[in-house]
């Protein structure tokens, strides 16, 4: 029998396994990088991120992430890639030598394929292959030149595809079978992006090169307009905001069905995905918020995707993975199942602070939800607005103070960043001067610096005497 196993496993190994797209010389890759271009610009993987984005670095990959790459491929894949989008170029290497892959996109699915032998491709698994590449810029820096600061105006196309696309797959991963009394829920994306209307809010002041936060917001009717309250601690916290119409309450799927949740989380997606596409965006600044039927599809977003949303703001509507007693012996029901693994650890780094009123008939939903997440652990809280009915917005101050505590976490560790990279800058002076470096220790000096504080005025001044341009041709 042991004979017999042998001799199956040697014949697979003889065909082909579709991981050995992934393989350099016969044996797994060790590490890699990720570019928007066939060819890999000079010094991809050295230097800090901030460095690389600006050379058209995506990503870089070590070993752990490799493997996850060779075990996301799950069938061979032979297909025409002329049907496909081209996305990312991988960069693959050990010391047996290098390699190049292409990874692709169709509507439905993710494929790889060699540039080096046209017999090896595979398909990816959503499963794992999409916690990797929300991690991966999705374009270049674009300056986001003719977009007014300040003002809410429609974002021509092209749109770009949230990095998590709601194939069956994905809903039954993050949602179940039939969570919320809806298996309607549990079909497909169906949404056709050219066929959407993005809109697009800049902070005053933007600047393509400090890389910004964003705010999804979700509205409960068909048109997109992120409240007038936001739009001062936008400003003051350097936060883009961004939506899509046709993503309210009622919803249709292209067939005409009623019930097109789906499509309005899928949207969710896009529109935080097209915004890191189209500007500099600080992927760990990704945010979400939303009125009503809206606020409820903000807390479900970073509950399920973690990976995405780092925090919400969810207005007189918030769900969860637990049913909240509503009194009577009543309640209203989970929407999704409770996190596990490595979603569940995100969750827990995550922030969320619902708002309400004392008039609000979704207060008491909110409080018993809220008070369950509290009790697992989780960093969520509640404000409620005394006299406030459901209609009502809460007042500016009060969606502020939620905005900031949400972006607090970073924005504390940016303050230590540039205080660190500013200290590290009158260092490089006193040893330097102003001058560009001439050898391996200055220029190593101020590739520190940009790592302390990507995208600040200190990494800024480094990364002029090392010869790079800020985008937009800001000074």
């Amino acid at each position: 029998m042991v004979g017999v196993c042998l001799l199956a496993a040697m014949a697979l190994r003889a065909v082909g396994a579709p991981s050995d797209v992934f393989e350099v010389g016969g044996a797994p890759a060790e590490r890699g990088w990720v570019t928007f271009a066939e060819e890999a610009p000079a010094g991809a993987r050295a230097g800090s991120g901030m460095l690389r984005r600006l050379n058209g670095v995506a990503a870089v990959l070590d070993r752990a992430a490799v493997r996850e790459l060779r075990r996301s491929a799950r069938k061979a894949w032979r297909g025409d890639a002329d049907e496909f989008e081209s996305r990312w170029y991988v960069h693959l290497e050990n010391g047996h030598g290098r390699t190049r892959v292409e990874i692709l996109r169709s509507p439905d699915a993710w494929v790889v394929r060699s540039l080096e032998d046209t017999s090896l491709g595979a398909e990816l698994h959503e499963r794992w292959f999409a916690p990797l590449a929300t991690a991966w810029a999705p374009a270049p820096i674009d300056g986001g030149e003719g977009i007014p600061a300040g003002r809410v105006v429609d974002l021509a196309p092209p749109y770009v595809e949230g990095a998590v696309v709601l194939t069956d797959l994905v809903m039954r991963d993050r949602f179940g079978a039939g969570r919320g009394g809806a298996d309607e829920a549990l079909s497909g994306v169906t949404r056709v992006l050219e066929e959407e209307q993005m809109w697009v809010r800049l902070p005053q002041g933007y600047d393509p090169g400090v890389a910004s936060g964003v705010v999804v917001w979700c509205s409960p009717t068909p048109r997109w307009r992120i409240p007038a309250e936001f739009h001062g601690v936008l400003d003051e916290l350097n936060l883009i905001a961004c939506g899509f119409d046709n993503a309210g309450n009622n919803r249709r799927t292209r067939d005409g069905s009623t019930h097109g949740i789906v499509d309005r989380l899928q949207l969710m997606l896009d529109a935080a995905q097209t915004c890191r596409a189209r500007f500099n965006v600080d992927g760990s600044r990704v945010y979400m918020s939303g009125f009503s039927g809206g606020g409820r599809v903000s807390s479900i977003m970073v509950l399920a995707f973690p990976e995405v949303f780092a925090g919400a703001a969810p207005i007189v509507g918030f769900d969860s993975y637990k049913p909240a007693p509503v009194g009577g012996g009543k309640y209203v029901p989970a929407r999704l199942p409770k996190p596990k693994g490595a979603r569940w650890k995100l969750v827990q780094e995550r922030r969320m602070w619902a708002l309400t009123g004392s008039e609000d008939f979704n207060r008491v939903e909110m409080e018993a939800r809220v008070a369950g997440l509290v009790e697992d652990g989780l960093q969520v809280r509640l404000h409620t607005t005394p006299g406030m009915p459901h209609e009502k917005m809460p007042a500016e101050g009060t969606v502020a103070d939620a905005v900031r505590w949400i972006d607090e976490p970073w924005r504390e560790a940016r303050g230590a960043g540039v205080e660190r990279a500013e200290s590290m800058w009158d260092t490089y002076l006193e040893w330097f001067g102003h001058a560009a470096p001439t050898d391996d220790e200055a220029a190593g000096a101020l590739v520190e610096i940009t790592n302390a504080a990507p995208w600040s005025q200190a990494a800024w001044r480094a990364a002029r005497l090392l010869g790079y341009e800020r985008p937009g041709g800001a000074p």
